[in-house]
């Protein structure tokens, strides 16, 4: 979340709800609101302020200041990460081609991207989802595709998983598993291994990014996430299979 001031309103604005950005302005009225996009989510604000809800533009105002959220004072550095920091803007771009690609290749251009905990080890490590990423199959490779996208992965990982995974940013390890095998993996399937993918290949910083996309995944405060205990290889332990 991002908070900017204007004529002494603060506006917050919500990194993603679905496919959509929000935005939410705090004046003085009421408590709370709970979004018409998801009605278990409640954003509440201090006593004696009225939240407004509209969808957020695209970027701010030219000449308008963003300010750190937790030190108002403060002028937040841009993200790093060049076209893939990030951002609302990258998100939503790569989210969109991600769709493009899916609805022309179906599941056989996808993989579904899981995130080791790094506070687990052997027989029990735990692997968290973290989303899909696309490819345009007759130009680039799976390793590519992710490694061209990891620095939005690695840092909605930490995100999404502040305990588990956050303080590990920069040095995350992605594993991959074939694309919507989601309830596979629950099930836990021995067939289905997670691959372990390398942070840096050969010519990924080249991949065009209309032909990668990434879908991340969405944890509401009423979710509790999506993850698998496997090896440290990614296999299914001996003693979890035909539970």
């Amino acid at each position: 979340m991002k908070i900017i001031q204007r004529n002494h309103t603060t506006i917050a604005f919500m990194t993603i709800s679905g496919a959509a950005l929000y935005q939410f302005a705090i004046r003085q009225g009421s408590s709370a609101f709970t979004s018409c996009k998801n009605p278990s989510r409640k954003i509440f604000a201090s006593p004696g302020a009225r939240i407004m809800f509209a969808p957020l533009k695209a970027s701010l105002e030219e000449g308008e200041d963003e300010l750190d959220y937790i030190s108002p004072m403060r002028q937040r550095p841009r993200p790093k990460g060049g076209d893939v920091a990030y951002t609302n803007e990258n998100i939503l771009r790569q989210q969109s081609t991600y769709y493009s690609i899916r609805s022309a290749g179906g599941a056989d251009c996808v993989v579904d991207i899981y995130a080791r905990d790094p506070s687990t080890s052997g027989s029990k490590t735990r692997f968290w989802f973290v989303g899909k990423v696309a490819r345009c199959t007759g130009t680039v490779s799976e390793e590519a595709a992710v490694v061209r996208q990891y620095n939005l992965i690695e840092e909605h990982a930490c995100r999404i998983r502040p305990v588990e995974l956050g303080r590990s940013f920069g040095k995350l390890e992605l594993y991959v598993a074939p694309g919507d095998t989601e309830r596979d993996t629950n099930r836990d399937d021995p067939t289905i291994r997670l691959r372990k993918f390398p942070r840096n290949v050969d010519g990924a910083e080249t991949v065009p990014l209309l032909e990668v996309g990434v879908n991340l995944e969405i944890v509401t405060n009423q979710g509790v996430g999506f993850h698998i205990v496997r090896t440290e290889d990614g296999v299914v332990p001996p003693d979890m299979i035909g539970q």
